[in-house]
């Protein structure tokens, strides 16, 4: 019969094994091919799926629906996306130029 204590290294090692491999299974499905989506032939979503495409969790892209910051269309009850607008919406729209620009201006006119 084995003891608790020579248990316990090889329960610690198969748990370790166990959750970093489901991490990164879980962390390989979130990742998704903005090529993919962009071909697709279905461009709709619903809000699981835009939380993958955006990176956010859904809660966050409901407060994003709620402040209108996001676009979204209904039907019904159900929130619908499209899955362009929504990769439209994560690129920046500014340039490199203008983000320097207006980080600039900010460092300048700040109150300290």
């Amino acid at each position: 019969m084995f003891t608790i204590n020579e248990i316990l290294p090889f329960v610690d090692s198969y748990i370790r094994n166990v959750v970093s491999s489901e991490v990164r299974k879980a962390l390989s499905e979130r990742t998704i091919n903005a090529s993919v989506c962009a071909t697709d032939e279905n461009d709709e979503c619903d809000i699981q799926e835009a939380a993958l495409i955006t990176g956010r969790s859904v809660a966050t892209l409901y407060g994003d629906v709620h402040s209108r910051a996001i676009p979204v269309s209904r039907r019904g009850r159900k929130l619908v996306f499209s899955k362009k607008q929504l990769l439209d919406w994560k690129t920046p729209s500014m340039t490199a130029d203008e983000l320097d620009q207006q980080s600039s201006n900010y460092i300048v006119n700040r109150k300290k």
